[in-house]
């Protein structure tokens, strides 16, 4: 995200490509949220970024709507199955450097 959004990519397949390559083993990778939470915080900011970018605040139906769809998402998220290969927040990475064909 602007302004610190240097580079794409960063997903669990990046990361299982480019560090081995780089000498490094995986020891685990967790996704953190999933593709319901990560819309449910875009759409919980609604009010900040529409009164900073759009100069007006959401009328009380938006905001009952915008509550509804956090219900609705909220319950999807309770059942999802691995969503988080479609969208998440980010990944908890843990990996080794090998040296002479060791792990340190």
């Amino acid at each position: 995200m602007s302004p610190y959004h240097f580079s794409t990519g960063f997903n669990k397949y990046w990361y299982e490509k480019h560090l081995p390559q780089n000498d490094f083993e995986i020891t685990g990778i967790t996704a953190n949220g999933n593709f319901f939470e990560y819309i449910a915080q875009e759409i919980y900011r609604i009010p900040t970024i529409s009164n900073l970018y759009a100069k007006t605040k959401p009328n009380p139906i938006e905001l009952v709507s915008i509550y509804i769809v956090q219900r609705m998402l909220c319950r999807f998220s309770k059942r999802d199955h691995c969503s988080l290969e479609l969208l998440c927040f980010g990944y908890h990475v843990i990996a080794q450097k090998k040296r002479d064909n060791r792990i340190y």
